[in-house]
């Protein structure tokens, strides 16, 4: 029988005869020993914050194997939450022999993803890395509707709609706060003043001064909040324009009223004004506009050539009845129009034609009229 040490030392004989007969023959062969891969992760773009809806896009370019074989990567990404306790379920896989890896990101949670890499003799490695999803700040903006001026602000008086329009990639519309300000001119009264919330994303307004007044809306989700302001140019109303008038009122013109014709109306047909136009359109959506008023002179044989005025008639038409005349009597119509702000006229009385402005805008026509 042969004990351990002398079964040991004949192995060991064995071995340096198979070894000394490979050294005699010129070469000594072994089995390669393959060596496993490194697995790394690399973020594409690190800078960028993480979103709901954002793109979480990774790399393993930086994974290698020791010994140049070619790599294939799994990946497995899993939401967890504060603790580190992950779904069971991956939202996203991969399984390809590029290193890129991409998911979009659909929850506000942390995020684990794990990559494997294989080579083709099988060996592997693994590694993981958490991602933090964070709150995506709202956003909002402020829009201004209602009746501009031809320097584009908005008439005192006159209704200005204002609509935020606030934005949340991550939370509900519901779970956000609106806060509204409004800061008017220092020359607004509160008495005056109308600022009417229509819902929590409008409000309307109804300056009372002239000015640039200023709103500002501010969007909250909790965590973070969004702000805008819009400045509202507010200008005076602008003096009326009669727009219209039949017949026409032409200067130096004369029209002729014939007696066996019957009664010849003169009327001013349109009335341009911010606030109190004429004619006003009955299903005017503000809800705040006049109309224009009217004041008419006559002057004949009748006035004894004096211009009086028609006391009581605010209409936009009169008749002249040529039956009440001689032929060859001389009348003069004249009408004024007015809006809700008292303005006296720069013309002398004797003026056919009048404008505030002087700018083509006219509050004063007249008519010379002949009967025959």
């Amino acid at each position: 029988m042969v004990g351990p040490a002398v079964a040991h030392r004949t192995v060991a004989m064995r071995f340096a005869v198979l070894a000394a007969a490979a050294a005699g023959a010129g070469c000594l062969y072994t089995d390669p020993i393959n060596r496993p891969p490194v697995a790394e992760i690399a973020v594409v773009d690190a800078a960028a914050p993480l979103y709901v809806g954002s793109v979480l896009a990774l790399s393993a370019h930086k994974s290698a194997d020791p010994d140049g074989d070619p790599l294939r990567y799994e990946w497995a990404a899993r939401y967890c939450d504060a603790q580190n306790r992950c779904d069971p379920a991956p939202f996203a896989t991969q399984a390809a022999a590029t290193p890129a890896f991409s998911a979009t990101v659909g929850e506000r949670r942390l995020i684990a993803v794990q990559l494997v890499v294989v080579d083709t003799h099988g060996a592997q490695a693994a590694t993981s890395q958490f991602f933090a999803v964070v709150n995506r700040p709202p956003e909002v903006g402020l829009a201004a509707q209602g009746p501009g001026t031809a320097s584009g602000g908005f008439t005192v008086g006159r209704r200005i709609a204002l609509f935020a329009t606030p934005t949340d990639y991550d939370d509900p519309p519901e779970s956000l706060s609106v806060q509204w300000t409004l800061r008017p001119v220092a020359g607004s009264s509160p008495d005056r003043l109308r600022w009417e919330r229509k819902s929590d994303v409008e409000y309307h307004l109804w300056p009372d001064a002239t000015g640039l007044w200023e709103v500002q809306v501010d969007v909250s989700d909790g965590q973070a909040t969004a702000s805008a302001t819009r400045a509202l140019l507010v200008e005076p109303d602008r003096p009326p324009c009669i727009a219209a008038t039949e017949p026409p009122a032409v200067a130096d013109a004369r029209y002729v009223v014939d007696r066996a014709a019957g009664p010849r109306r003169f009327a001013v047909l349109a009335v341009d004004d911010e606030l109190d136009p004429y004619p006003l359109a009955p299903d005017d959506p503000d809800g705040d506009r006049g109309t224009a008023t009217f004041r008419w002179w006559i002057a004949g044989p009748g006035t004894g050539g004096v211009r009086v005025e028609r006391a009581g008639h605010a209409l936009p038409a009169v008749e002249v009845d040529p039956v009440a005349y001689a032929p060859g009597d001389r009348i003069e119509l004249r009408v004024e129009v007015a809006d809700r702000i008292v303005r006296a006229l720069p013309c002398d009385d004797a003026a056919p034609v009048c404008s505030i402005a002087a700018d083509g805008c006219v509050q004063r026509v007249t008519w010379e009229v002949e009967v025959r």
